[in-house]
């Protein structure tokens, strides 16, 4: 399996940052985000079925039962098992990049060494520090302490489709992603650096 993330401009998340619906910068980012994974992906199956290796090219997106908004693959949940980050209290892969980004994902017959996974916290709140600045900026409440109303989320997310329907296929928020301690990086590495240090 190979996995990546493909982090965003800092000017994407940063015009994201406020209201209630998602930015035209933010909509369009996805969109074309969706278009160069696809990319990505079909150039990487190429290459590997050249070194006589099998691969299935999966979709960045919309992949779910619409009942349960349960996907049948999950990117993030892939790239948390290939060691690329681990989950935030958004419910977000928080990477070494942040969680401001796209992830991609492809399944080969290739043997490549899996990459070390760290069990260690990148979310602020889950390293036990103060931050829930995720779930301040959720606009509709959906993500909370205590749990994740993924319905309330994507109803906004269908809100925002319909905004941006003449651009493409743009059912966004991100704004729990959006100038956040993890939006650009991993906020625990250089805490429990120093506290390493310290020790």
């Amino acid at each position: 399996m190979i996995v990546y993330f493909l982090p965003f401009d800092k000017r994407i998340p940063k015009s994201n940052k406020t209201g209630r619906n998602a930015s035209e910068a933010w909509a369009m980012a996805y969109i074309e985000t969706n278009r160069l994974i696809v990319n990505i992906n079909t150039h990487l199956a190429a290459v590997l079925e050249g070194m006589g290796f099998e691969s299935v090219v999966l979709p960045p997106t919309h992949n779910f039962d619409t009942d349960k908004l349960i996907s049948d693959w999950s990117h993030k949940h892939v790239a948390y098992i290939a060691g690329l980050g681990n989950f935030g209290e958004h419910h977000l892969l928080i990477t070494d990049k942040g969680c401001c980004g796209r992830l991609g994902s492809i399944i080969t017959s290739a043997k490549i060494p899996p990459s070390q996974r760290s069990e260690a916290a990148y979310c602020l709140e889950k390293y036990g520090k103060s931050c829930g600045v995720c779930v301040e900026k959720c606009p509709t409440g959906a993500l909370r302490p205590d749990g994740f109303d993924r319905h309330a989320c994507y109803d906004l997310l269908l809100e925002n489709a319909d905004i941006f329907e003449e651009k493409g296929l743009a059912d966004v928020c991100g704004k729990c992603s959006c100038i956040v301690p993890c939006s650009f990086k991993n906020p625990v590495a250089k805490l429990a650096a120093n506290e390493t240090k310290a020790e």
